[in-house]
């Protein structure tokens, strides 16, 4: 698709506005290149939609992008394709080129739908975030000129009525995004991190000053680094519904609600504002994807659950109302449902309400399924302890005197029996594997395979060290990671040494294909999307550039050939 030809048939998603007492969707956006995401402005008469177009037309979009306005006649032959390209990022794995689509933020007004451009920059824009009084906008984008060389993300506020941009962070070697105001709209939370010289980064909540007092190097304050969480972090699951990671500020400010997590399980959380203690809000072994929070009008909500404070203690008197927060929880053998908290007004050490479940909304198809529910398992190798996971094979119907039917559910995996054991291993690498469903694993439980997954050095949610433990180091003490699972599995009866099998993708794929290139103990292993030379990755993928080399291994193949061949599994 050409930057200036839309599909005659469908012009991308649009915002439609449905009546919650009932009656038809009213399509509120009618912008050429669609709608990528929006939000409501505190009043609710104007949306903040980002939108590539350049025009409020067809026309418009067009003219603005030096592209023919006419359609070409039926019989006339077809247009070039023709690219020219002058950025090194202009293509992404799934969206196909990206050169001409870049999101701005568009203002539309409910009542009408009129719709004009507010930001101009050339630069993708995300999260946009009103402030409190409605006259700014908050975004994450990244104005520097190199920003093909390297990954940098900055806040930005804009004027409403002026277009004038304010930046809010700095423009240094550092991330920051998913912006939220405090209700005194002087300050801003954002999410991210200052890279570190070596592998992956762990991401923080910050504050910033809303009129870029604070945009120099090294300002900010970083509320939740002391506690080593990592907010933003990505958990592997194929059937699990998600949303970019942000954070949501109480009606008093005083609290941050944000997920983040923690052994293998995925939280909800709470921070304050003021001293960075934390609050977690919820504790089993599960994954929250997504969530939503609310001001609640009246007294404390009945409180019979157990929040955990972590941190400094909380003082007294510091009330606040009350709040609902509604979120998607999933675990490992469950699949995904809505569920909602009630969080008591006052000191936030008190205890939330009992999570309610909401929905059921697989019921009819899990009628005949059962679920095998993982078992959790450690290791510890070269010092670092490394949890991983064990789906056992399903039982056959019957097999235990039994009707499958009659026992719908989950179970733990049997005694031990020596079966197949397939060894999955999560992309990133800075990703991580949990309590979370994943559909693949139980189909091959449910053919008589046993599953080991495990999340070795370099995955997020055990801290930044363990995160960066795999610096300059994607092979061996990865693959030392993983095998010592397998080892233990064989070692206790779980799994026959002549039928094991190993398979990943993208940073899983790389390991594969390593551990196949050093152990002969494996019948079987499948590459997906994998990584085989380092340097082509390099200066191809959609990673490419010179900041992947650096943060990864400390230096870029024109430096250190060397090293990128003896660490490319093609080489052996």
């Amino acid at each position: 698709e050409m930057p200036g030809a839309p599909d005659d048939r469908e012009d991308g998603d649009q915002v439609h506005i449905l009546p919650l007492d009932g009656g038809e969707a009213r399509r509120l956006t009618d912008l050429p290149r669609g709608v990528t995401g929006f939000a409501w402005s505190p009043d609710g008469r104007t949306i903040a939609a980002l939108s590539a177009s350049r025009g409020d037309t067809r026309e418009a979009d067009a003219r603005r992008r030096g592209m023919p306005v006419k359609r070409p006649a039926p019989d006339a032959p077809p247009e070039s394709d023709y690219r020219y390209l002058d950025r090194l990022s202009y293509m992404l794995n799934g969206s196909g080129f990206i050169e001409g689509r870049e999101p701005d933020i568009w203002l539309v007004e409910v009542e009408s739908g009129a719709a004009r451009r507010l930001t101009r920059g050339g630069t993708p824009v995300t999260g946009p975030a009103w402030s409190p009084d409605g006259t700014r906008i908050a975004f994450a984008t990244d104005r520097r000129p190199d920003r093909d060389r390297q990954w940098h993300s900055q806040v930005y506020v804009v004027d409403v009525g002026t277009g004038r941009e304010t930046r809010i962070t700095d423009t240094g070697n550092s991330w920051f995004s998913e912006p939220a105001w405090l209700p005194d709209g002087r300050s801003l939370a954002a999410l991210g991190h200052r890279f570190p010289a070596a592998a992956g980064s762990r991401n923080d909540i910050w504050l910033f000053a809303a009129d870029g007092s604070e945009s120099g190097p090294g300002a900010g304050r970083n509320l939740s680094g002391e506690h080593d969480l990592m907010p933003g972090a990505s958990m592997t699951s194929d059937i699990t519904p998600h949303e970019d990671p942000h954070l949501a500020v109480t009606g008093d400010g005083r609290w941050i609600t944000f997920t983040a997590p923690y052994g293998g399980s995925y939280e909800l959380w709470r921070i304050a504002t003021d001293d960075g203690s934390l609050v977690r809000l919820t504790e089993d072994r599960h994954y929250i994807s997504a969530f939503d929070q609310v001001g609640l009008s009246g007294g404390a909500s009945e409180a019979t659950g157990g929040g955990r404070r972590r941190g400094k203690a909380a003082r007294g008197g510091r009330a606040g109302g009350p709040s609902r927060i509604a979120y998607v929880r999933s675990a490992g053998d469950a699949l995904p449902d809505v569920w909602s908290l009630d969080v008591p007004a006052g000191d936030a050490g008190a205890s939330p309400s009992t999570p309610k479940r909401l929905t059921d909304l697989n019921a009819d198809a899990l009628a005949d399924v059962e679920l095998v529910r993982p078992v959790e398992r450690w290791v510890t190798v070269d010092g670092l302890s490394v949890q991983g996971w064990y789906v056992g094979p399903a039982s056959p119907a019957g097999s235990d005197g039994s009707d499958r039917k009659e026992r719908r559910g989950s179970r733990r995996p049997a005694a031990p029996r020596r079966t197949p054991l397939v060894t999955e291993i999560h992309g990133g690498p800075h990703t991580l594997y949990g309590w979370s469903p994943v559909w693949e694993f139980q189909v091959l439980a449910g053919a008589g395979i046993g599953v080991w997954y495990s999340n070795p050095r370099g995955s997020e949610g055990y801290g930044q060290a363990f995160n960066a433990a795999n610096f300059r180091d994607w092979g061996p003490g990865p693959t030392r990671d993983v095998l010592a699972g397998i080892e233990a599995l064989v070692e206790e009866g779980y799994a026959d040494p002549a039928r094991l099998g190993v398979t990943g993708g993208s940073y899983g794929g790389y390991l594969t294909n390593w551990i196949v290139g050093h152990d002969r103990r494996f019948a079987a292993a499948m590459t997906c999307r994998s990584v085989v030379d380092l340097t082509s990755q390099f200066l191809s993928g959609d990673i490419a550039g010179p900041a992947f080399g650096q943060l990864e291994f400390g230096v870029t193949p024109w430096e250190d050939p060397a090293f990128y061949r003896d660490h490319s599994p093609l080489t052996y």
